[in-house]
């Protein structure tokens, strides 16, 4: 494969996951909106459900967002009643975000909706297909990471 074919190849794989992308992302927006919630917000409501309590930076970093745009999600989902913050009783700075009991009804009556989606979405590919696609996303996340340490997947 010569260096034009290469690039064109790159390009059309970059092209097909943004395609992909848009369509489970305008699939997963619709169906989350039907409980109220936006992608952010339910992201948020199931982090905590996994995690329990946690301060904004942890939150942002599992939800790869920066914590000025985490912050504005937090505001609109306690003004819903759906979590609080907590400070820290040793250090009155760290604020943690907890769910609240309204919160954990609305995570819980979304999850399933959105859970059957994913698999419905998912379902054009065999079992062991996705466990390959899930190592390609996997091994393409750690290289682009790399890029600039050690520029290879």
């Amino acid at each position: 494969m010569d260096i034009k074919e290469k690039r064109e190849l790159a390009l059309s794989v970059w092209l097909k996951l943004i395609k992909v992308f848009k369509i489970i992302h305008r699939k997963t927006q619709h169906e989350l909106s039907l409980s109220g919630l936006t992608g952010p917000q339910f992201g948020v409501l199931m982090r905590l459900n996994i995690y329990g309590e946690l301060c904004l930076n942890e939150i942002s970093d599992k939800l790869n967002v920066t914590e000025g745009n985490i912050t504005g999600t937090i505001d609109r989902l306690e003004r819903e009643g759906y979590v609080y913050r907590e400070r820290d009783k040793d250090d009155r700075r760290v604020i943690h975000i907890k769910l609240a009991p309204e919160g954990e009804r609305i995570y819980n009556e979304a999850y399933p909706g959105h859970q059957r989606l994913i698999e419905e979405l998912m379902s054009c590919l065999t079992e062991e297909e996705q466990k390959q696609l899930s190592y390609l996303l996997e091994k393409l996340r750690k290289g682009i990471e790399g890029i600039g340490n050690r520029g290879d997947c």
